[in-house]
């Protein structure tokens, strides 16, 4: 339910295509199409796009398949982070024919690497070809695929086949200062108009969604979740009415034993006083327990909903996003 830890989070959106009069949309979008979004609209500081695939990375005594994701410019504009340690990537890496580089998350850093501090300039080989890192991903970058563990870049456009039939990118974007979803898509689609005049055959037929890249990320599990949390809720309060009418009927027994501390010459505070005192103790007593369970089912609650969106623990917070990751927004 937290806002997603980026930077300016609720400017993050996920733009896709569709074709209205397929029942079967297809959210890919090509890369091509994906540039000319970038040149042509007004509402967005940048977007950018990515698809991810199985690798084998062979460099330790026996291959071990990870997931690697590639990743289009201005990719580090859009997250608004950049790698801690290392660098992100040159515009040399980013060409056509550029050297190769790539980014490790943090749990692959510290499972395959020990967490070395001078793994920067190591290599890595993958499906035979070496790619020397240059970065490690902040342990809070909440990457929208969780198996990803490495970042490639992809030049601009780049395609195989018909570059606009060609759909593979997931494109994420970053919307300017004030600009609302709704400004963002009704100039996005302005945009596809446009293009599907250029392009009649590959782009007329093609509409834009966008959607906060919160909502398509938790947006199916919230509904279940507010349920649930209104069902603990009545429940919590149904036993907390239990305990009061308890307590309403425990001191109803002791009425006799009051009035003969009143009698011997009680005061009225001193019996208040050890009422409360004892429902002090009892509350103390049931919120150690309580809590001692709560300690010991979160685990397996979370073992549970592992595929539950965003079930995970992260141990960084908002400050990690300061100054030391944070990249300037245009």
């Amino acid at each position: 339910m937290k806002p997603l830890p980026f930077p300016q989070a609720d400017q993050l959106v996920r733009v896709d295509q569709y074709d209205p009069k397929n029942p079967r949309p297809f959210n890919l979008v090509a890369p091509a199409r994906l540039e000319d979004w970038n040149r042509l609209n007004s509402t967005f500081q940048a977007l950018t796009g990515y698809y991810t695939e199985d690798v084998s990375e062979s460099t330790g005594p026996l291959p071990e398949k990870v997931t690697r994701a590639w990743v289009s410019p201005r990719f580090f504009q859009v997250w608004g982070l950049v790698p801690a340690p290392g660098r992100e990537f040159t515009l040399e890496e980013e060409a056509l024919n550029g050297p190769n580089a790539v980014l490790i998350s943090d749990r692959f850093w510290r499972r395959r690497f020990n967490a070395d501090p001078y793994v920067i300039g190591k290599n890595l080989r993958l499906d035979g070809q070496v790619y020397p890192i240059v970065g490690v991903m902040p342990a809070s970058f909440l990457f929208p695929n969780r198996e990803a563990d490495l970042w490639c870049p992809i030049p601009a456009g780049i395609s195989v086949g018909e570059p606009r039939e060609n759909n593979w990118f997931t494109v994420i974007g970053r919307l300017k200062p004030d600009v609302t979803v709704e400004q963002a898509h009704a100039n996005l689609a302005t945009v596809q108009s446009q293009l599907g005049q250029q392009f009649p055959k590959s782009d007329a037929r093609l509409s834009v969604g966008i959607q906060p890249l919160k909502e398509s990320t938790v947006g199916d599990s919230r509904r279940s979740l507010w349920l649930l949390f209104g069902s603990v809720s009545l429940l919590l309060l149904i036993a907390c009415t239990n305990i009061v009418a308890l307590l309403l009927s425990r001191a109803a027994q002791r009425q006799h034993e009051v009035s003969v501390r009143f009698s011997l010459g009680a005061s009225r505070g001193a019996l208040v006083a050890q009422l409360l005192t004892e429902t002090f103790l009892l509350a103390v007593i049931g919120a150690v327990l309580g809590l001692s369970v709560a300690a010991g089912a979160s685990g397996l609650f979370l073992a549970l909903a592992a595929q539950l969106p965003r079930s995970k623990r992260f141990t960084s917070t908002h400050a990690l996003f300061s100054t030391h990751f944070a990249v300037p927004l245009q």
